[in-house]
């Protein structure tokens, strides 16, 4: 299993994909529009895909952590929250 966060230096165009959200971005949860932050990190866990197949099947998940209002944190998977237009 390979690991690696938001603001990683490894990260270049070939892997950008693995993070739909950038730091600071302000996110709902889909599911309780209420809940409103801002990412303050995020990390993917998994295989990392194969360049040709990863916009198909990632072998990972990203989690990403974010600030509410009242300063606390939560942790969420990408699928869980959306962004703010």
């Amino acid at each position: 299993m390979d690991l690696i966060k938001l603001d990683d230096s490894r990260l270049d165009e070939s892997t950008s994909f693995l993070f739909a959200f950038k730091k600071s971005e302000v996110v709902i949860r889909k599911d309780n529009a209420s809940l409103r932050g801002k990412i303050s990190d995020g990390v993917y866990i998994g295989k990392f895909p194969k360049p040709a197949a990863a916009s198909v099947s990632p072998r990972g998940k990203t989690l990403y952590e974010i600030i509410l209002a009242d300063q606390s944190d939560s942790i969420v998977d990408e699928i869980e929250i959306q962004k703010i237009e």
